[in-house]
């Protein structure tokens, strides 16, 4: 008889004892059930549970080391500007910003997040930096937590977080800024949900409770907000939550059932945001291409089979475009055959393992076909399908579905094999080569980004604009008009003009404080250097505006009975269509407005005005340099609403582009 025996304890504590036998068994079930499902393969692959987190603690760290590395070696990129240049029109909370046409996405909170942080630290690499590191740490936690519902706290599973953690296939979306900020919520959102459908459907140590209903639907329209590619975490989760169910013997509809209160709020709402998407919000939508290239759709597919074994080893980068994956010929075989055999091993030792294999074949199928028949065009380069940040949310799937193959409950006479105890060892062996060459594939991407000379050019940038906003504050409000900035696009390593009008200098330093006023008249000609610095300029001369027949006058201009005189002025010779700055040497009898132009056959009158600029004239003589668009031979010169009698006179002066004085 033991101690556990009722008939062994003295009656007078009886109902103490057995009640705190109860609870010490309810403890030990509820612990047994946590820490479930153990893979029914034998001991081999048990993990101590105190090791379990120290574990996952050195993955992330691995993690963010290399994390860290890369984003110490990089800064802004493309969209990360164009983005923000849309704040430069658009209040930060209005349709026009949260809802902008970029590049087909719906991401209004990813927007949010990007304008906040440009308008509190604008180009502080270092806040979106902590922020993706942040991200990232929490996904690797989150992936810990979803693989304990699958295949326990095992060697298994670590091994499957490292994959997910040190996957070159997570890199550039988790450490550009604009990417990353859309895809890293969408996949903690992804997981997270992914965790609560398990727990509440499949887990009855977890009973389902309202909470966790909210929870899920709360994640899953928050994730919606972020990334457009969202709309993919209900159903996927759904078929992972049957293809469990299927693979542990479970009655599929029951638990599918089990778990209504998740399914349908959350279909519902990835449906009513589908439709929305698609009609509610037109410019998001990408059209189908009528010229597929199948090449995105296989030079993808060798990219991600590369990345699963810790490839591509080496990058290539086109300024100002973004490393895009170079993997070798013999790395994306290995890293298919590895798949393959890997499927072939699982499915042989659990027949059943085809269907988790299945989900993962099929999204990677739907990721790559919406590549091929959205990003195909006659001006697409099958190159596209080797930037990886269409990827990661791929390996996560992969990685979900590999854990869900290897933790099937066949009954006894079904049941595989036990592992032999070289399986931890070759576990180990593999991870080891994971880090190495996921490791080369970090340091081949941070050097990748070496010539590029953006953060360089932010700082430069910004110190010349505050130096000059202090110059001004010294010169004080009289020679205010001396230290107004001309725009100009910004250097093509940064932005290329068909990024145009968000590759303009005013757009991107819009939200920076210390600095002058960007006006299309300055009294001082300056411009920005390639590094960003600002140096003295001059209007290197196409044609000019010859000096007019009044002496000590030049053109003599005089305001009608009406108030107003408009008069077209030849230039000696013609200038095409474009962005020019014109050298106004003028002076009036009075304070007046006058509106300069350059009217042409090709644009319209209201073209042709919004071209123009208006100069604020005073008494005082001096040479004034007019930012005007337009082209043709002839320089319009209205005023209205003066003193009739008033006269402007102007003189000669050249008309081109600002160039730098010292040339």
């Amino acid at each position: 008889m033991t101690n556990s025996d009722p008939s062994s304890i003295p009656a007078e504590h009886a109902p103490t004892k057995i009640m705190s036998a109860a609870k010490s068994a309810a403890s030990r079930a509820k612990s047994k059930l946590y820490y479930l499902p153990v893979l029914p393969w034998g001991p081999v692959l048990n993990m101590p549970h105190r090791l379990w987190w120290p574990v996952v603690a050195v993955i992330g760290l691995i993690q963010l080391v290399g994390r860290t590395f890369i984003l110490t070696g990089r800064s802004f990129y493309w969209d990360d500007f164009i983005v923000v240049g849309h704040l430069y029109d658009s209040p930060i909370l209005s349709s026009g910003f949260l809802l902008q046409d970029h590049d087909g996405h719906l991401a209004p909170l990813s927007f949010l997040v990007q304008g906040i942080v440009a308008t509190l630290a604008p180009w502080n690499w270092w806040i979106p930096a902590i922020v993706l590191l942040t991200l990232a740490g929490l996904l690797t936690v989150a992936c810990a937590k979803l693989l304990e519902h699958i295949t326990g706290r095992t060697w298994a599973s670590a091994f499957l977080l490292a994959v997910i953690a040190w996957t070159p296939l997570g890199i550039p979306g988790g450490t550009w800024w604009s990417a990353g900020i859309n895809a890293l919520p969408f996949h903690l959102a992804f997981v997270v949900f992914l965790t609560i459908a398990i727990r509440t459907t499949l887990r009855r140590d977890f009973p389902p409770k309202p909470i966790n209903y909210i929870g899920a639907l709360l994640i899953l329209v928050i994730a919606l907000g972020f990334f457009e590619k969202a709309l993919a975490i209900a159903p996927v989760s759904l078929l992972l939550v049957a293809t469990m169910a299927y693979m542990e013997r479970r009655d599929v509809k029951a638990i599918l059932r089990r778990g209504i209160s998740i399914w349908l709020p959350s279909m519902l709402v990835t449906g009513g945001w589908a439709l929305w998407y698609y009609f509610g919000v037109p410019h998001t939508v990408s059209h189908a291409s009528d010229n597929l290239k199948p090449e995105l759709f296989f030079n993808g597919l060798g990219q991600i089979f590369s990345g699963m074994v810790g490839g591509p080893g080496q990058w290539e980068r086109w300024m100002p475009g973004q490393p895009f994956a170079d993997a070798s010929a013999g790395l994306i075989t290995v890293g298919g055959i590895t798949l393959l055999v890997l499927s072939a091993i699982l499915i042989g030792r659990d027949y059943r393992g085809w269907a988790p294999w299945a989900v993962a074949v099929a999204y990677i199928f739907a990721t790559l076909l919406a590549i091929t028949i959205f990003r195909s065009g006659e001006n697409t380069s099958g190159m596209l399908a080797h930037t990886l940040h269409y990827y990661s949310d791929v390996a996560i799937v992969i990685v979900v579905s590999i854990a869900m193959s290897c933790a099937g409950t066949p009954p006894e006479n079904e049941a595989p094999v036990p592992l032999p105890k070289r399986t931890r060892s070759m576990l180990w062996l593999l991870g080891a080569v994971l880090a190495v060459s996921s490791s080369i594939s970090v340091v081949t991407y941070r050097a990748a980004w070496a010539d590029d000379t953006t953060a360089k050019w932010l700082d430069t940038t910004q110190r010349s604009l505050a130096a000059l906003q202090a110059e001004a504050a010294q010169a004080g409000p009289a020679k205010a008009l001396d230290y107004n900035l001309i725009d100009q696009p910004v250097p093509f390593e940064v932005l290329l003009p068909v990024a145009a009008p968000t590759n303009m200098y005013s757009h991107v330093f819009d939200k920076v404080e210390a600095r002058p006023p960007f006006s299309r008249i300055t009294g001082t000609p300056r411009m920005f250097g390639s590094d960003g610095a600002i140096i003295d300029a001059k209007v290197s001369e196409v044609t000019r505006v010859q000096d007019g027949p009044v002496e000590q006058c030049g053109h003599r201009i005089v305001v009608g009975d009406n108030g107003s005189v408009q008069v077209d002025i030849p230039m000696s010779g013609i200038i095409k269509l474009g962005d020019w700055v014109l050298e106004f040497p003028a002076t009036a009898s009075e304070n007046m407005d006058v509106r300069l132009s350059l009217p042409n056959p090709f644009e319209t009158e209201e073209q042709t005005r919004a071209g123009s600029t208006v100069v604020p004239m005073t008494t005082e003589l001096r040479p004034r340099y007019v930012n005007l668009n337009g082209g043709g031979n002839v320089l319009r010169v209205t005023i209205d609403r003066a003193t009739p009698g008033a006269s402007l006179c102007m003189g000669a002066g050249a008309i081109g582009p600002l160039v730098p004085a010292k040339l």
